[in-house]
């Protein structure tokens, strides 16, 4: 174990004291937000890309955001400019803060990172607080996780008929020339005889798809979840990473040989929702960026319960634009909203009988290089005993409700699998 590495030291007065030491990188990030949890968790990790952040405790808004070094996670709603209610109302509309500790792997190397402000003892209580990481982290072989399944019950949030008439009422729009495309998306409710472990849930999203960005953000009693395969921006330098991921269907079989990848290929439908994406976000990177590159055709990205067309975006960052700026061009994106996107997000204010919350949002980290947004897909929100799920489909020129109201029912079944281990 490394010795303790002073990032900087009290200046200007106030300014946070962050200090850091390399930890071995087989660490599970998980354990130390599990083992040091206080309600206020962050987790983040791409398990097959080796890319983790994981955090506890905040400091203070103007001390958390005193250091561009210090390490930022946190995230924002789908729509920022609504008041959280219903089940997010602990939730705010934005939030970017600074964990007191955090374990960051990155490029096969992971450090420890406490953070302290000048009030609190600067870098003597931030060393305290690193100890503390290190401590959590130590293998425990006391520890032991439940396996007993948990009785549960379904409770509807909205009728198939209120979808038919939201998918009908949208294929009008879009028949009149005033729509392009509208993401709708609905939500159910599993309620159980115990309370969930959001820890628990969060491992078997991970163990289930290690492809896919699996996330935990904890605030106000309540923990929202998920695995996404969908990154709103990557920034590393100058260097972005970003993607269109639209179109669905069902895995493909086994034995097919392809054949099922390819028709999905060639569908229509599917090819047309997928390039309203890939050309809006091209579009609103073109005054950020001086180089944009993506494929012509798309890929298929295949998760354990779904695929989707996929297609890569990079570009080169113009000097100065940094990874807020980016998200607030991209953000929300067709693949969630719509086009245009100012009337899709109005209408979906009133169409939707629901608070999205962060689902469709972003939950992501920055540190003083960069950092990455993802976009919080197959996800849901663990409040005791009750879980909301939450999923979406693009409506477009040629969609059916029936077959909509079924590709929403496809995304639950990754958080459902979760929550009652099947």
């Amino acid at each position: 174990m490394s010795a303790v590495v002073p990032v900087r030291a009290d200046v200007r007065g106030g300014a946070p004291s962050v200090v850091e030491c390399e930890v071995d990188a087989a660490l599970d990030p998980l354990d130390l937000v599990e083992r040091l949890s206080d309600g206020t968790d962050f987790y983040l990790e791409r398990p097959s890309e080796g890319l983790a952040v994981a955090g506890v405790g905040r400091l203070a808004g103007e001390a958390s955001a005193a250091d561009a070094r210090a390490i930022r996670v946190g995230g924002f709603a789908f729509d920022r400019d609504a008041r959280p209610a219903g089940a997010w109302a602990s939730f705010p509309a934005v939030a970017w803060s600074t964990p007191r500790l955090a374990l960051v792997r990155r490029h096969g190397r992971s450090r420890l990172v406490a953070t302290a402000t000048a009030d609190e003892g600067g870098a003597v209580r931030a060393e305290a607080l690193l100890e503390l990481g290190r401590r959590a982290l130590a293998p425990s072989s006391a520890e032991a996780r439940p396996t007993d399944r948990v009785g549960y019950h379904l409770e509807s949030l909205g009728s198939a008929a209120a979808w038919r008439d939201a998918v009908t009422a949208t294929l009008a729009d879009i028949e009149a020339g005033r729509l392009t495309k509208l993401v709708l998306a609905r939500a159910i409710r599993v309620i159980a005889d115990a309370s969930w472990s959001r820890f628990r849930v969060v491992r078997r999203l991970r163990a289930a798809d290690p492809d896919s960005a699996t996330f935990l953000v904890g605030w106000g009693g309540k923990a929202f979840v998920g695995a996404t395969p969908e990154r709103l921006a990557r920034v590393e330098g100058r260097r972005l990473v970003t993607a269109a991921v639209a179109g669905t269907a069902a895995p493909a079989s086994a034995s097919d040989g392809g054949a099922e990848d390819a028709a999905f290929l060639a569908n229509d439908k599917e090819r047309r929702e997928h390039a309203v994406v890939v050309d809006e976000v091209i579009r609103r990177l073109a005054d950020l960026t001086d180089e944009v590159d993506a494929p012509d055709t798309p890929s298929v990205l295949s998760t354990r319960t779904l695929r989707h067309l996929h297609t890569p975006v990079t570009a080169r960052l113009r000097p100065g634009v940094d990874l807020p700026a980016v998200c607030e061009a991209l953000h929300p994106t067709p693949a969630v909203c719509g086009l245009p996107r100012a009337l899709s997000l109005a209408t979906l204010r009133s169409r939707e009988a629901m608070d999205r919350g962060w689902y469709t949002g972003g939950v992501g980290w920055s540190d003083e290089n960069g950092g990455e947004v993802v976009v919080p897909l197959r996800a849901g929100l663990l409040d005791g005993r009750r879980a909301t799920l939450f999923a979406g489909a693009g409506i477009v020129r040629g969609s059916t409700w029936e077959a909509e109201l079924e590709e929403t029912r496809l995304k639950m079944r990754v958080m459902q699998a979760a929550l009652l281990e099947l």
